[in-house]
């Protein structure tokens, strides 16, 4: 079901001019962006290589991992159990984007400019 949901974002981001020659960063971000516009989505390392981080605005809700490419690496739902091994490697994540009115009190981010596009 996610898988189905983010290649069609995917589509849906490329038809829209998404897919250009734009920054490989903001592109992700923005496909990101079409399901979870009112939660959080950060950037950080994992081996070198640049991933992100996605959770929704709700108390205890479980972080997706994704590519640069947008293929999910796993999840880490510390309530759930459910944590895969990536989630204690990821280094210098920084938020990229959080909706406003987040529920930790945070102020609104949207270093990649995405809300303005949809």
């Amino acid at each position: 079901m996610m898988k189905r949901f983010f290649l069609w974002a995917l589509v849906v981001a490329c038809i829209s001019g998404a897919c250009s020659k734009e920054d490989p960063k903001k592109t992700q971000v923005s496909i990101l962006y079409q399901a979870f516009s009112e939660g959080s989505i950060s950037e950080c390392q994992l081996n070198g290589e640049t991933v992100f981080t996605a959770q929704y605005n709700r108390q205890n809700s479980p972080t997706a991992i994704f590519s640069l490419s947008g293929r999910s690496l796993g999840t880490c739902d510390y309530t759930g159990g459910n944590i895969a091994p990536i989630c204690n490697q990821l280094l210098t994540c920084k938020v990229v984007y959080r909706c406003k009115g987040h529920i930790s009190g945070a102020p609104a981010v949207d270093l990649y400019d995405v809300s303005s596009g949809i």
